[in-house]
């Protein structure tokens, strides 16, 4: 097998995906359909490639500790690029049949994303559930076909030589599930009080009945607290600007990242064309503190793209695309934790009320601990499913009371089928958000909590992205001089009302 070809591949393959995603995005026709590109890179995916990867793998006792990593991420990309190829069918008709879903209500025709509008402008809590009921039911005539695909998932799964999808991402991963499942168990306990003390005063503020709250109630809450006239989307640019500034550095020194404004109906979006030459940072002038979340993240994804090393990129492309991409969306969370700093809010977005900049801090805490706890839910769910080994009926019931006991928004059993990611995507936020936090208790022992505003926290951070995804995140917060902690992570919660 020559690596070397290997290796060009998976990184034109990469720049083929990124542009054509692009393009799509800016409304513009891909010069090459997806379906060439995924043609074109096939044989990087085969069963051929993985066997000589695993063989080639049994014979690196004599290579370099770096040549040994960069084989086996060579693996576990073609084992999971395999698995997606071999259920493309299935995903397709499933993401064509949720694309048909639709339901009627006030003589309108309501897509998924038009019914969850709807469902955030409608006062009436009886409303609300209704149309998410109706919603629930219409995406449950795809259900046959999302059951279908784990099943196939499983038997895919086992054609590499793992007996479950949840085992293949424990050898990703390096990590012992049920361990990890336990701290956060810890976690979720540790924050309880925090939690439920904060959605109480949230539900207050408007006007809802904290103990008969339902999921379609959190859509109406989050829109209730967007603050749209604050966080006001046609200054992202210049936020943009700020932001770089308070490190005492300019955005002309960083040419690699090009802005792009796009419409509201657009998400915030990072496109990495040509690493590290091209960084398409698509900034969308949506209002409201969500767009400005994945403003942030963005802007961590794009600087960490825009500082990766040519030399490992071009030796070990496999540490960029990494199947276990952990660190690109932790410096994202580190960035977004700015929103819950006073003195930040203050500085950079004009809200000198204290009280009013108390008040967003707090919001912003309140939910990003949701999104914490409900990401551990999401891993439980997904670890059994994917282990095979229980009723899939049984669990999706059991966690739907799982999921309403600890974030006291009513869940239905048919909502699991649709909470979960083949991709494990709840333990990657889960470990980024560990990392993210320690990080920046790091970064304020070293620099203060005002590290924001200092050049040398941005130095180093450059120093960070350089070495790309090289390291697992456990590695790389221990080689930094911290470690990915669930207590680090409840204490910034757990004691806020005390």
């Amino acid at each position: 097998m020559n690596l070397v070809e290997l290796r060009q591949n998976l990184k034109n393959y990469h720049a083929h995906l990124e542009e054509f995603y692009l393009a799509k995005n800016l409304g513009q026709n891909p010069s090459v359909s997806l379906a060439e590109i995924e043609e074109n890179a096939s044989d990087l995916f085969s069963v051929s490639t993985i066997e000589s990867l695993k063989k080639l793998i049994e014979e690196s006792a004599d290579a370099t500790e770096i040549e040994r990593k960069a084989r086996q991420n060579l693996l576990n990309i073609s084992r999971l690029e395999f698995l997606k190829n071999k259920t493309k069918e299935i995903s397709e008709e499933l993401e064509n049949c949720q694309n048909a879903v639709s339901i009627n209500f006030q003589n309108e025709t309501l897509n998924t994303s038009e019914v969850l509008r709807k469902i955030e402008s409608l006062p009436k809590a009886k409303e609300r559930r209704e149309v998410f009921i109706r919603l629930l039911d219409a995406k449950n005539s795809c259900a046959d076909l999302q059951i279908e695909k784990i099943s196939q998932l499983e038997e895919k799964t086992k054609t590499l030589g793992c007996s479950n999808l949840q085992k293949l991402f424990e050898e990703i991963t390096e990590l012992n599930f049920y361990n990890f499942a336990q701290k956060a168990q810890d976690f979720l306990e540790k924050t309880e009080n925090f939690y439920f003390q904060s959605l109480a005063e949230t539900a207050q503020k408007a006007g809802l009945e904290k103990h008969s709250l339902h999921t379609a109630d959190f859509f109406y809450l989050r829109k209730l607290f967007e603050r749209k006239e604050i966080f006001d989307g046609e200054n992202l640019p210049r936020f943009y600007s700020k932001i770089l500034e308070n490190f005492n550095f300019s955005e002309y020194k960083i040419p690699n990242i090009k802005l792009k404004e796009v419409t509201g109906r657009l998400q915030t979006k990072v496109f990495r064309t040509n690493l590290p030459e091209d960084i398409y940072f698509c900034i969308s002038k949506r209002n409201g503190v969500p767009n400005y979340i994945e403003f942030l993240r963005s802007f961590g994804k794009a600087n960490f793209a825009a500082w990766i090393s040519k030399e490992l990129l071009n030796r070990f492309p496999e540490f960029v695309f990494s199947p276990d991409d952990i660190l690109s969306k932790a410096y994202g969370f580190l960035f977004q934790t700015l929103l819950t700093e006073e003195a930040f809010l203050r500085k950079n977005l004009g809200i000198w009320d204290e009280k009013l900049s108390g008040k967003i801090k707090q919001e912003n805490e309140f939910w990003l601990l949701f999104k914490t706890r409900r990401e551990i839910l999401r891993f439980w769910l997904e670890n059994r499913i994917f282990s095979a080994s229980e009723n899939l009926a049984e669990v999706c019931e059991q966690t739907a009371k799982i999921f309403t006991d600890n974030l006291n928004f009513g869940y239905e059993k048919h909502q699991m089928l649709w909470e979960i990611s083949e991709k494990f995507s709840s333990l990657k936020n889960i470990r980024a958000l560990l990392f993210a936090f320690g990080l920046r208790e790091y970064f304020r022992e070293r620099y203060g909590f005002d590290w924001w505003q200092k050049r040398k926290a941005f130095e180093e951070l450059i120093d960070f992205w350089n070495a790309a995804e090289r390291y697992k995140a456990e590695e790389m917060a221990r080689m930094i001089g911290f470690e990915m902690s669930f207590d680090l992570l409840a204490e910034n919660f757990k004691t806020k009302k005390n």
